[in-house]
C-alpha cells in the first residue's frame, strides 16, 4: 500500500546535502526520524528535523508547505512545524528539502492516549482548529495555498474507498465484520448535502500522527505540544480537519471541543464523520503493512470510536 520511493535518500546522503547548502550544521548528528509516504525525515543534531521528498507527488506537497506555512506559524498560538532553513535541488538530489526546528513532543500514536488523556486533548484542539479555520479561503490562496485537487471530502468517491478499506481490514483479521462501518458510512454519506466551495485553510491530514503530544515529565500526558506535517495544507472544506473529532476524542468530550471551536452543521459534521471513517480504515492498513503497532492501534480505536454518537 505504501507508494515506492522514486529516489531514497540514505543517511550520509541527507548529511552531504545539509552540510553542503548550511555549513553552520557541519559536525551534526544526522538520524532517521521517519517516513511516511511523501517524505523521508532525518533530525539533525539537537534542534533540527530536515525532510526530503521521495516521490514528485511529495515534492509538490512540500513546496505548499515552504511557501504556505512561515506565516501560518505566526497567526497560531500552537506551535507547528514550518520551514526555516530550504535546500534547493543538487545533481544528486531533484526536489528542493526543507529544514524545520524539532517541536517537543510525542506523536500521539506513539504514547497510547487512555480516554482521560484524549479528552484533556479536546478544548487545545478546539482552539487550535478556531484559530486555522478563521483564515479564510480568499487569504489562503494569498498565502500560496492550493485547492482541494483530490476531492478529499467527496463521498460519491471517498464512501466506496472507505467500504473497500474496511473489507481488507476484515480479511485481515484486524475488524470482526464490516456492517457496522458500512452503515455508519451510509448514514453520514445521507445526511452531508451537496458539496460546498472552499471556505479555510485547513491542514489536510490531520490525525494521531501529526499531533504531537506530552508523555510525561515535563509536560501532562495527553497535552497537545504542537502539529507537524503540513505537506496537505490547501484552502478547502474544515470538515476534513474536524474528523480529528471521530478520530481522537471520546464521546464525552467532544462538547468540549465545539465549545470552544463552535458547533458546525450537520452536513459538516457527517461530512467530517465520513472522512474519519476512510481516513483511519486507510492508516489502519497501511499501520498494518509498515508494523507500526501504536498506529495500527490508534487506527482500530479511532475506527470504533467513530461509531458512537456524540456525547
Amino acid at each position: 500500500m505504501q507508494p515506492v520511493a522514486e529516489v531514497s535518500v540514505s543517511p550520509s546522503q541527507a548529511r552531504s546535502l545539509v552540510t553542503a547548502q548550511f555549513p553552520s550544521l557541519a559536525g551534526q548528528r544526522v538520524t532517521l526520524a521517519g517516513e511516511g509516504w511523501d517524505n523521508t525525515a532525518y533530525r539533525v543534531g539537537r534542534d533540527w528535523v530536515f525532510r526530503f521528498p521521495r516521490r514528485a507527488v511529495g515534492a509538490g506537497c512540500l513546496e505548499h508547505e515552504i511557501a504556505v506555512m512561515p506565516a501560518v506559524a505566526a497567526r497560531l498560538d500552537l506551535p507547528v512545524s514550518h520551514a526555516e532553513l530550504v535546500g534547493e535541488p543538487t545533481a544528486g538530489f531533484p526536489w528542493r528539502f526543507a529544514g524545520h526546528r524539532w517541536l517537543p513532543g510525542r506523536t500521539s500514536c506513539s504514547v497510547r492516549l487512555d480516554d482521560d488523556a484524549r479528552g484533556r486533548l479536546a478544548r487545545p484542539l478546539g482552539r487550535f482548529l478556531a484559530q486555522l479555520h478563521a483564515i479564510d479561503a480568499d487569504t489562503a490562496r494569498s498565502l500560496g495555498a492550493p485547492e482541494d485537487e483530490h476531492d478529499r471530502v467527496d463521498p460519491g468517491g471517498r464512501v466506496p474507498r472507505a467500504r473497500q478499506r474496511i473489507e481488507q481490514l476484515v480479511a485481515e483479521g484486524l475488524l470482526p465484520e464490516a456492517g457496522p462501518w458500512f452503515d455508519a458510512l451510509d448514514d453520514a454519506a445521507t445526511r452531508t448535502g451537496s458539496l460546498r466551495p472552499a471556505s479555510a485553510l485547513v491542514h489536510g491530514d490531520l490525525y494521531a500522527r501529526h499531533l504531537l503530544v506530552g508523555s510525561g515529565g515535563e509536560s501532562a500526558p495527553g497535552a497537545l505540544l504542537g502539529v507537524i506535517d503540513w505537506g496537505d495544507v490547501h484552502a478547502g472544506e474544515p470538515a476534513l480537519d474536524l474528523a480529528i473529532v471521530d478520530l481522537m476524542l471520546p464521546p464525552g468530550p467532544r462538547a468540549a471541543f465545539f465549545d470552544d471551536y463552535g458547533t458546525p452543521d450537520p452536513a459538516t459534521r457527517s461530512l467530517a464523520r465520513v472522512r474519519a471513517i476512510g481516513h483511519a480504515a486507510a492508516t489502519g492498513l497501511w499501520a498494518h503493512e509498515v508494523r507500526d503497532e501504536g498506529l495500527l492501534d490508534a487506527s482500530r480505536w479511532a475506527l470504533g470510536n467513530a461509531l458512537l454518537a456524540d456525547g
